[in-house]
C-alpha cells in the first residue's frame, strides 16, 4: 500500500512536472513487481497490467535499464493477453536497451533478480507455445551463452533463469541438462539446499540414470519438502511448477528405488499431495 501510494502521490502531484529526475519513483514499481513475483502481493491480471502500463509510461523518456525491465513486463503482459507478435516486437525493443555485462548487477539490485535475464529466458517459452521449435532451441542456446555475463551468485535466480531451457531441452538433451543444473545452480547453492532445487536434482539425475539418489526417499518424506502456494504461480510461469517437479521427484524414485512396500505407499501419497 506504502509503494502505491507514493505512486499515486507522485502521478498527481501539482510539482510532478517541475520534477527533473524522474527515476526517484522507479523503485516503487520494482518493489511491487519482486512482491507479486515472490507470492507476497495478491494480484490479479488487471492490476498487474495497469501496474505495467504505469511503469511503461514513466519510463519512456529515460532509455535506461528501468525502462529495459517495463519493456520486459510489457512483453510478458502482451503474450498472456494473446497478443504475441506484439509481445515478440516488445521483447525487441527490450534487446535494443538492456546490455547484460553493464545492467545486469544494477536490475538484480532493482528487481531481486535480472528480469531482462528472464525475459531472454521466457522468450523461449513464447516461441515453444507458438509452434516455432527451431527458435525455441535457439533462444535456450542463447541463455545459455550469456549466463557468463549475468555474474549470478543466487541459486534462486539461476533456478528461474534456466528453467525455461529445462523444460524445452530436458527430454532431449538429458545429460547436457543435468551438468548444466549442476554445474550453474548446485554448485551455488550455500547452507541448506532449496526444496525446489533439490527436487528438481532428482529429476534430472533420475532421468540420466545416476547413481546415488536412492536414498533421497526420507528427504522427499520429510517436513521440509513441503508444497509451494502462491509463490509457485512464477515458476508455472517460466514452464514448469515446482510442485509438479516435487510430485515428479516422487514418481522417479518410485520407478528406481527398493526401497521398503511401506515407503513406497508413502512417496506415492505425498507425490499425489504435490500433484493436485
Amino acid at each position: 500500500k506504502c509503494y502505491l501510494k507514493a505512486i499515486e502521490v507522485f502521478e498527481f502531484s501539482p510539482a510532478m512536472e517541475l520534477i527533473s529526475e524522474q527515476s526517484m519513483i522507479f523503485p516503487c514499481f520494482h518493489s511491487l513487481f519482486r512482491l507479486i513475483r515472490e507470492g507476497e502481493l495478491e494480484s490479479d491480471f488487471s492490476f498487474e497490467r495497469a501496474l505495467t502500463a504505469r511503469f511503461l509510461q514513466e519510463t519512456k523518456e529515460s532509455n535506461s535499464y528501468h525502462h529495459a525491465c517495463a519493456l520486459a513486463m510489457n512483453a510478458g503482459m502482451k503474450f498472456r493477453s494473446g497478443l504475441h507478435c506484439e509481445a515478440l516486437e516488445e521483447f525487441a525493443k527490450m534487446k535494443k536497451i538492456y546490455k547484460s555485462v553493464e545492467d545486469s548487477e544494477a536490475i538484480r539490485e532493482a528487481c531481486g533478480m535480472d528480469v531482462c535475464a528472464l525475459a531472454y529466458a521466457r522468450c523461449a517459452l513464447w516461441y515453444m507455445e507458438m509452434g516455432d521449435e527451431d527458435n525455441a532451441v535457439k533462444q535456450c542456446e542463447f541463455v545459455i551463452r550469456m549466463l557468463d555475463n549475468l555474474q549470478i551468485t543466487d541459486t534462486k535466480e539461476m533456478h528461474a533463469i534456466l528453467t525455461p531451457t529445462i523444460a524445452i531441452l530436458g527430454e532431449k538433451q538429458t545429460y547436457r541438462v543435468n551438468k548444466l543444473y549442476e554445474d550453474r545452480v548446485v554448485k551455488l547453492v550455500c547452507g541448506s539446499v532449496p526444496l525446489f532445487v533439490r527436487n528438481a536434482r532428482i529429476v534430472l539425475a533420475m532421468n540420466n540414470d545416476l547413481n546415488g539418489m536412492e536414498d533421497e526417499v526420507d528427504w522427499v518424506l520429510s517436513r521440509d519438502n513441503t508444497e509451494l502456494r502462491t509463490a509457485d504461480q512464477f515458476y508455472t510461469s517460466l514452464g514448469l511448477s515446482a510442485n509438479t517437479t516435487a510430485a515428479e521427484a516422487c514418481l522417479v524414485l518410485l520407478q528406481r528405488s527398493g526401497s521398503e512396500e511401506i515407503s513406497r505407499t508413502l512417496v506415492l501419497d505425498k507425490g499425489l499431495g504435490f500433484a493436485m
